[in-house]
């Protein structure tokens, strides 16, 4: 029983990763990798929504002038590599439900929306300084 525990371990743990990606990482990766290791400010253990996919405590944000780095943790990294958007290719959005608010950044190259906290505003801007796209509309 626990060799069977460990085999379907071994086989689903990539696997999963891999099929989640489709929903919208991969699309993405497509359009924007990083052209280089980034260097600017890191948030780590994020928690984001990519198309209809929960990434819970599993993102890495960052952000510098020339754009918008976003990567997995270790553990989920397969089928996503790292991503770097530019800021001329990003617009941004406020969205407010019943229950909850967020920021929603859309792409230029690609239909899939990340949403992410607000909190993460403040220091997304700060760190892109005066390329920061800023809020394009406030959305229900």
């Amino acid at each position: 029983m626990v060799t069977l525990f460990v085999v379907g371990f071994a086989v689903l743990w990539p696997t999963i990763p891999l099929v989640i990606s489709l929903f919208g990482w991969r699309q993405l990766a497509r359009a924007y990798r990083p052209r280089g290791p980034f260097t600017g400010p890191k948030w780590r253990w994020r928690t984001g929504y990519l198309g209809p996919v929960s990434y819970t405590l599993a993102l890495t944000i960052g952000a510098d002038p020339a754009g918008l780095y976003l990567a997995m943790a270790a553990p989920f990294r397969i089928g996503h590599p790292p991503l770097f958007v530019p800021w001329t290719e990003v617009a941004v959005a406020r969205v407010r439900g019943p229950f909850w608010s967020f920021l929603e950044l859309r792409f230029a190259r690609c239909a899939v929306r990340l949403q992410v906290s607000q909190a993460l505003e403040g220091r997304l801007a700060g760190a892109a300084a005066g390329a920061w796209p800023g809020v394009t509309c406030e959305a229900a």
